[in-house]
């Protein structure tokens, strides 16, 4: 299949449940502000976005406790809804308009959505699943001469700790709880020349 035969298409496979709008919208909003070149023409800004996710988790929040209503707290998810899906659009112009295949996947990557081409989803270079419990086995796309460095984060990517750095492309990390939700990044480095993080969050169910 040529590939001008492929379209790939952006999936922004945002989850029904607050907990996991709020991350995914929190994985959005950090690769838009880590690739500045890329997503500079996204409106509204990353920090606007960030405003709407505080927003969603507030009114979430006196839901819980029985301070707030629930229709404040629907009417800040249809919200964030609308905008993470008008940034997804938006991304979908910047993948248009470019000319390589390879190019338009890497974008749609880079911005945190899932590819489907022509109706079947592609293989993401960046992959997390939770095989057992406590465990987390993180699986990353080979790069030639790349080293991969992985780092994790805690508190929705406020803050990272740094893993390790090396050829392996499959790397497991334990010691986490049922109901948590860490942040995973990486990204492969070729010498002096930094790679771009891919980040991505997993629920523990294990």
């Amino acid at each position: 299949m040529s590939e001008r035969s492929k379209q790939p298409i952006l999936v922004m496979g945002l989850p029904r449940d607050i907990p996991g709008l709020l991350a995914k919208a929190r994985v959005f909003v950090l690769n838009v502000e880590g690739n500045p070149l890329e997503f500079s023409t996204l409106d509204p800004i990353a920090a606007d976005v960030t405003d709407d996710i505080k927003a969603l988790s507030s009114a979430q929040t006196k839901l819980t406790n029985r301070t707030g209503k629930i229709g404040p707290r629907n009417k800040c998810k249809e919200n964030l809804v609308n905008v993470l899906n008008n940034w997804g659009s938006q991304v979908m112009i910047l993948v248009r308009n470019l000319d390589s295949y390879s190019d338009q996947v890497n974008l749609i990557h880079l911005f945190g959505g899932r590819v489907k081409v022509n109706g079947k989803f592609i293989r993401a270079p960046f992959e997390l699943s939770n095989p057992s419990p406590g465990l987390v086995k993180l699986k990353k796309a080979k790069t030639p001469k790349g080293i991969n460095e992985y780092q994790v984060s805690y508190d929705l990517g406020v803050s990272w700790h740094g893993l390790v750095s090396t050829d392996l492309c499959t790397l497991t990390e334990g010691g986490f709880e049922i109901g948590a939700r860490p942040f995973f990044r990486t990204r492969a480095n070729i010498g002096l020349v930094k790679g771009k993080w891919l980040i991505l969050d997993i629920l523990i169910t294990k």
